[in-house]
Formats: structure tokens, sequence, C-alpha cells
């Protein structure tokens, strides 16, 4: 490589798998104090780069830590991957332009955006993307590994998303040619990467499988919060009773729970069945039962940990449930004085069969009596 000459995405590509191959045969050096954060000796670090792209391999004699992750750095150095015109980019950008850097639910779903931008150019066809997929694939894993070392380099993920994944939002994915517009969704890229840091989506090395099914477990964590969100809504309003919502809730809770632990490592993916929502000889959920997976048990999720949540107000007497940046009450009101509406929202076959068993009953009690 000529010096000044910007390297091709293939060789690019080169240098990240020799590094990446050298940190796994020797996880301790990622252990060393600032790493990915200090420079490396800038006279070495262009010689080392040339080296590994012309052999594809390190340097017989010892790189120091600090040089070979600037040969990173270095590598990347005005090399866009992807700009605004790429058909890839644009979900990323609406995640970005909806963060709010104090709701962690806007952030979390940036960070989930990354995370699909990366799969979509990992299952796409075209070998260009797929290569682009597995740099910032391989970045991003490399970072995650830092990050498990924080107590001796005392790199956390907030710093590593500014010292390294942050920057490529703003010099190597363009994700709009507008420079003020770009200096504003990078500053919200950096929390969305410190999330993406965090996560388990980057545990392994470049592929496919690993990537997709945390994805999936993901989505439908997502689902079952928002499940969970209107189910607390239509009891609030009045739209379903306390016995249907008893029934569901205890269900929803369970399968969310499941789902959790499968991101955290804690339950194996193939040893889940989907919890039916309404099982007949279950028992109802006391109010305690029905929040007994609170802000503790959802901490277990690294990618989505509430420690940044807001804490519920002193002055609020019920429990509350914490998710996604967001304090929801699943407790009955005990203090209601309106009966449910049926009319107010539609409901699902199972909450509306809930209803008409629950009236044939007391129908059947008030004849007998």
């Amino acid at each position: 490589m000529k010096k000044g000459v910007t390297p091709s995405h293939k060789d690019v590509l080169k240098v990240f798998r020799v590094i990446a191959n050298h940190f796994d045969e020797n996880p301790e050096l990622l252990q060393q104090d600032g790493v990915f954060r200090l420079s490396g000796r800038s006279g070495e670090i262009p010689k080392i780069l040339k080296y590994i792209i012309k052999n594809g391999k390190l340097p017989k004699e010892g790189v120091p830590v600090n040089d070979l992750i600037g040969c990173l750095k270095k590598a990347l150095e005005r090399n866009v991957l992807l700009d605004f015109k790429d058909p890839h980019i644009s979900n990323l950008k609406r995640a970005l332009d909806n963060v709010d850097t104090i709701d962690p639910k806007s952030v979390h779903k940036a960070g989930l955006a990354i995370s699909e931008l990366i799969l979509a150019l990992t299952t796409a066809r075209n070998k260009q993307d797929q290569i682009i997929a597995e740099i910032l694939h391989t970045y991003i894993y490399l970072a995650h590994k830092a990050s498990k070392e924080v107590n001796s380099n005392r790199m956390t993920p907030e710093n590593l998303a500014v010292a390294a994944i942050g920057p490529l939002f703003y010099n190597n994915i363009m994700i709009t040619n507008d420079p003020m517009e770009l200096m504003s969704l990078t500053g919200k890229a950096t929390p969305a990467a410190e999330d993406v840091i965090k996560s388990n989506h980057f545990t392994h090395r470049f592929g496919t499988n690993e990537l997709q099914k945390q994805m999936e477990i993901e989505r439908i964590v997502m689902q079952l919060e928002e499940s969970l969100q209107n189910l607390v809504e239509q009891y609030e309003n009045g739209q379903i009773s306390q016995n249907v919502y008893d029934s569901m809730i205890k269900g929803i809770s369970i399968d969310l729970q499941r789902r959790r632990d499968q991101i955290s490592g804690l339950e194996s993916p193939h040893s889940t069945s989907t919890t039916s929502t309404h099982s007949s000889g279950s028992s109802t959920p006391s109010p305690a039962a029905s929040s007994s997976y609170s802000s503790s048990s959802y901490s277990s999720s690294s990618s989505l940990s509430s420690s940044s949540s807001p804490s519920s107000s002193p002055s609020q007497s019920r429990r509350g449930v914490h998710f996604s940046g967001l304090n929801v009450d699943t407790s009955p009101r005990t203090d209601r004085s309106h009966k449910y509406d049926t009319e107010k929202a539609p409901l699902s076959r199972t909450m509306s069969r809930n209803l008409d068993d629950n009236t044939d009953k007391k129908k059947q009690k008030r004849k007998h009596n």
C-alpha cells in the first residue's frame, strides 16, 4: 500500500481479521489500561498496516496493543463504508432522528437499528455489502470483548462508544450529506453505539446464526413489552375486567421473563416454548405476583438493562414494572368506581370470550339464588 493511499474495503477486512484473530488467541491483551483510547506509535502504525495488507499476518516481532488498535483506526481513516444513498441507511437514520438521549427506550431502538443494519448487510447477496458487514461486526465484537475487561482496562461501554464505535457514524458511515444534520445524528449515534456494545448481539465473530438468533429474541421481547403496556392501559381505561387482566398478565409476564433470560444467556432458546396467555387450571396471580418481574429481574439482560431508567415517584404507592425506560404499573386499581366499557376499544377474541364467560356465570348465579 502506497503512502497516503486509502486501503480498499477488502484490505481493511484483511487487517480486521488478522488483528481479531490475534486478540482471540491472546484475550489478555484487551486488559491493557486505556485500550482503544490510547494512541499507538504514529510512525510505526503505517508500517505495520502495510505489512498486514501485504502478508496477511502480523510481523514476527511483538506488536504493542495500542499499535494494533491504531492499525484498525488507520485502515478506516478516510474510508467511507456506506453513504446516505445506500438503501440500508434509511432505517438507521430514522431511528437516530427519534433518539432522545434521556429516553433509554429510544436509544435502545437506535441500537437495534445498528444491529439490524449489520444483519441486513450480512445477508445481502452483494459481496461488497458482506465485506462491510464483517468489518463493522468485527469492530463492535472487539469493543464488546474489551468492555468485559473493564476492571482491568477501565474502558466502559460508554468509553468504547466514544473512542471507537461512535466515530464510525461520522467518518465511515455517512448518514446524511448535510453537515449540521450529520453532527446532530453523530451525537445521537454514540449512546446507540454504547447500547450495542452492551448487548449480546456481537459476542461471537462474524456470521449470521448468532446475530439472527439474538435479534429475533430482542424483537419478541419488544412485542411482549408493547402487549404488556397495552394491557395495562386497557385495564386502567376500564376496557377489560379484573379477571381478564389477571389471567392475561400472568402469561405475558412469564413469557417475557423467559425471553429476557434467553438474552442474558440464562436459558437456551431451544428449551423455551411459547406460554399460553390463558391456560385452564392456572391460579389467578395476586398484585404482587403480577409485579414479580420488576426492574431487578429485568436488569439480568445486558442489552436491555434498566439501570438508566427513571425511578418511581416517591408518592407512588403501587408497585410498578420497569422496562425499556418506562415505569409501568401493573397492579390492579383498587379505587376504580367505573366499569369496563367494551365499546371503548375492540377486544381480542380471548378477552371477549372471558368477558362472555364471566357474564354467563353471574347470570346463572342470580337465577340459582
